[in-house]
C-alpha cells in the first residue's frame, strides 16, 4: 500500500476531474437544448391559443402533478425560457445538431455545431456559449 506513488493519485485526480468538466459541460448544452425547446413551444402556443402569463402557473402545476418532484420548471422559469428562446431563436439549427449528436462523442458534437455556426459564430465563441449556464445566459439577456 505504501508504494503507490503520489504522480499515480495525481494522474487518476486529473483524469476525474477533466471527466467531470466534459460530463457537466455535455450536460448543460443537453439543459440549453431543452429549455430552448420548451421556450419554442411555449411560444408557439402562446401565439395559436392567446395564452395570457397566468397560464404558466397552471402549466407548471400540471407538469408537477405529472412528474412529482420536478424542479426547475415553475411559473417564473418557464416565462425565462420562452424569453431565452425569443432571444436565441435564430440559432435554432444548434440544438437540433445538439440532439442529434448527444449520444455520440463531445468532439462530434462540436465540431457538428461550429460547422453550422462557421459564419456567424467562431469556435470559442460556440465554446463559451454552452459554457454558460442558463442562469446566466437569462442575466445576459436582461442586461440587453
Amino acid at each position: 500500500m505504501n508504494n503507490i506513488s503520489i504522480d499515480f493519485i495525481r494522474s487518476l485526480k486529473k483524469q476525474i476531474v477533466i471527466s467531470r468538466y466534459k460530463i457537466a459541460k455535455i450536460a448543460n448544452a443537453e439543459s440549453l437544448k431543452l429549455y430552448f425547446t420548451i421556450g419554442k413551444a411555449l411560444e408557439i402556443e402562446f401565439n395559436k391559443q392567446n395564452w395570457g402569463a397566468k397560464v404558466l402557473d397552471t402549466i407548471s402545476l400540471r407538469l408537477q402533478q405529472e412528474l412529482p418532484g420536478l424542479r426547475g420548471f415553475s411559473a417564473s422559469n418557464m416565462k425565462k425560457m420562452r424569453t431565452f428562446f425569443k432571444e436565441w431563436q435564430k440559432l435554432e439549427s444548434i440544438w437540433s445538431s445538439v440532439t442529434t449528436k448527444l449520444g455520440d462523442n463531445q468532439k462530434l458534437i462540436y465540431s457538428s455545431l461550429t460547422s453550422k455556426l462557421e459564419n456567424s459564430m467562431n469556435n470559442d465563441d460556440l465554446n463559451s456559449f454552452l459554457s454558460i449556464s442558463f442562469t446566466h445566459h437569462y442575466e445576459i439577456l436582461l442586461k440587453n
